[in-house]
């Protein structure tokens, strides 16, 4: 356990006493400098500010009592404290007199104590109303505390990668083109480059150059943890004609030069054969936050979640140092434009700065985001070779008419050289422009969009009490925006991990079905795109079985072949070879699929079956992700007409 606080109700020193009991267990943890052994209560005290502090508890289930002269007591019970877990508690005491006068308030007589705010692995106990406690010492089941604002319910939300949706992100920004106050910027042809070693292990921080025929440098960046990085061409370079590109980077210490991948999946990949000396990791974290009136909860939630978030990372990667960071911002004629706090590795003294945090100010709509994403990039102290990451969170777009030199344009292409990931988070009332521009910074930092969510299964226009404008479909899965984080942190992490160190999640697919249908309508979308472009006839396929990395991948693969079927035929205008048919007629031939599906065969399957397209689809692991890539083959020469891959 970890600081916790009382306010002070009354001058002087107050102090409350604090028991500890596992049922007899016995204990060993040093508070106070003292050592306690085979003694199942532990007695401590808090300081002139009401805080104290106890470490190092064993895991367990554990009992807290809090008593002071004068005020009521309270206990809680079945505090499960997990082993090298930090928990944060405030409670607040209530003065006797104080309670004889709520049993006449109607409105308030059940809350006998309150603590002011929980928070356990992330999660905060729903508000409850307890039946009146004894008159000795107030008891309250641990599920059962309650808590001081009835808004500190954990923030649901859901991420949006426009990157793995990208024919999809095209359409949104021509649906929205005619959108006000945002930054125009040409999406097409994006490029992505790939570098991994012999083993197929993603090179983080490698640098790479991206040059013309001519062999000039247009540009120059690092790979991200999962050894790629994005290419917007039209936007990156000023002078982009079409031509053919080539990247250029060092393979067994001498410089070569490689065509990018221009057509289907567009992923060029490089592949190093000997990896390159592995360095310590570090993980940076940067929270660029709104700190305007209208972010009051958005800004409890941080505070009250902090502790949660931290431990859970620590709890997978125990030995990485993470140092976090902060930016406020608020708008010109406010108390301050910018606040920069540099990186401290102390989560202590970062829970301070958090807590200090007061949301005022704002007036109009847009915030000055730009004056704070140049304070990120130019006034911050990133490691160079960390891991870096940087959670904007706001409810409103940026101020485009201050005539500011540096842009969020300009910040993006900045943090996309430098290999800084920026996670845009859409808080309450965010409008649609905010949105456009999130998503911009998120896309060519090759990142996410992350947006709250209210209960609604499809869009919204951010109109509304808590909306919050998102267009991505119904395409998501909504988590708690806590989990979320801590999700995006172990997702980025266990690329750079043995894969034997990588806990993977892999859920019943059934459970999953409504949104693995809308991730394979995505995947299938995009195939068929592409197909329109080379295939002047309708498509007649057969769809091989979806191969699987892993065994433990079996179930999914198939389970996926099947909603493919529906899919195609639900969405698209293709004919499928009857899977029935197939297997009749190879049975006939004397012949299997998986014999028959090799290059030099596809003439003879299109011979066979008619088809004049065959889907060659695999589901893999990368980092945490389960991906899902598939090609289209034509039969007739062999030629891959059509790729896409989805994370599942």
């Amino acid at each position: 356990m970890h600081r916790s606080r009382k306010p002070r109700e009354r001058a002087g020193f107050p102090k409350y006493t604090v028991w500890l009991a596992t049922g007899g267990a016995a204990l060993r943890f040093p508070v106070s400098g003292w050592t306690w052994k085979e003694n199942p209560s532990v007695v401590t005290f808090s300081d002139t500010q009401g805080l104290y502090s106890i470490r190092n508890l064993p895991g367990g289930s554990y009992t807290l009592r809090f008593s002071l002269d004068g005020y009521r007591t309270l206990k809680m019970k079945d505090v499960q404290i997990g082993r090298g877990e930090h928990y944060r508690l405030n409670v607040a005491l209530l003065k006797k007199t104080e309670l004889a006068k709520k049993k006449t308030t109607s409105s308030e007589k059940t809350y006998q104590a309150q603590t002011q705010s929980y928070r356990k692995k992330g999660k905060e106990p729903a508000p409850a109303k307890p039946e009146p406690p004894p008159e000795s010492i107030a008891e309250l089941p641990f599920e059962k505390v309650i808590t001081h604002r009835q808004h500190s319910a954990p923030l649901r939300a859901a991420a949006h990668n426009d990157n793995e949706e990208y024919p999809f992100y095209l359409d949104y920004l021509n649906r929205y083109r005619d959108i006000q106050d945002v930054y125009r910027q040409d999406f097409r042809d994006r490029f992505i480059i790939r570098v991994v070693d012999g083993q197929g292990k993603p090179c983080f921080h490698y640098p790479f150059a991206i040059e013309d025929a001519a062999g000039q440098q247009l540009w120059q960046a690092v790979t991200y943890t999962n050894g790629e990085n994005v290419i917007f061409p039209h936007i990156m370079f000023h002078e982009f004609s079409g031509d053919k590109l080539f990247v250029r980077l060092e393979k067994g210490g001498k410089p070569t030069r490689l065509p990018v991948k221009t057509d289907f999946d567009r992923i060029t990949t490089i592949d190093l054969r000997s990896a390159p000396a592995e360095e310590n990791l570090s993980l940076d974290l940067l929270f660029i936050l709104d700190t305007t009136g209208s972010m009051g909860d958005e800004i409890q939630q941080l505070k009250d979640n902090l502790y949660s978030i931290y431990t859970r990372i620590k709890n997978y990667f125990s030995t990485l140092p993470i140092r976090f960071g902060l930016i406020l911002y608020r708008d010109r004629g406010d108390d301050y434009v910018v606040k920069r706090f540099q990186f401290t590795g102390s989560i202590d003294e970062f829970q301070r700065l958090i807590d200090d945090i007061k949301s005022r100010g704002g007036g109009d709509t847009p915030e000055d985001i730009q004056a704070a994403l140049e304070a990120a990039l130019h006034q911050t102290d990133w490691q160079p070779e960390a891991v870096k990451l940087a959670f904007l969170i706001a409810d409103a777009p940026p101020h485009l008419d201050y005539d500011e030199k540096f842009t969020y344009p300009d910040a993006a292409l900045e943090a996309n050289a430098r290999g800084i990931k920026c996670y845009t988070i859409g808080a309450s009332g965010l409008d649609v422009a905010g949105e456009y521009v999130f998503r911009q910074l998120s896309a060519i930092t090759y990142s996410e969009f992350i947006f709250l969510t209210y209960g609604e299964s499809g869009e919204s226009e951010g109109r509304g009490v808590g909306k919050v404008s998102h267009h991505t479909g119904d395409n998501y899965e909504s988590h708690n925006l806590d989990d979320l984080l801590v999700n995006i942190v172990k997702k980025e992490m266990a690329y750079q991990l043995p894969a034997e160190l990588v806990r993977r999640r892999a859920p019943d697919p059934k459970i999953q079905e409504r949104y693995l249908k809308t991730r394979l309508d995505n995947l299938w979308s995009q195939v068929a795109k592409q197909l329109n472009e080379f295939l002047p006839e309708q498509p007649v396929a057969v769809l091989a079985p979806i191969e699987a990395s892993e065994a433990e991948l079996d179930g999914l693969a198939k389970y996926l072949q099947q909603m493919s079927v529906v899919s195609i035929l639900e969405a698209h205008k293709m004919k499928l070879v009857e899977r029935e048919r197939l297997k009749e007629l190879l049975e006939e031939k004397g012949l299997s699929l998986a014999g028959l599906i090799r290059d030099e065969n596809f003439e003879e399957l299109y011979t066979l079956l008619g088809s004049n397209v065959i889907f060659l689809g695999e589901v893999s692991y990368a980092g945490v992700d389960r991906v899902i890539f598939m090609r289209a083959v034509k039969t007739d020469n062999s030629r891959i007409i059509a790729a896409a891959r989805i994370r599942l």
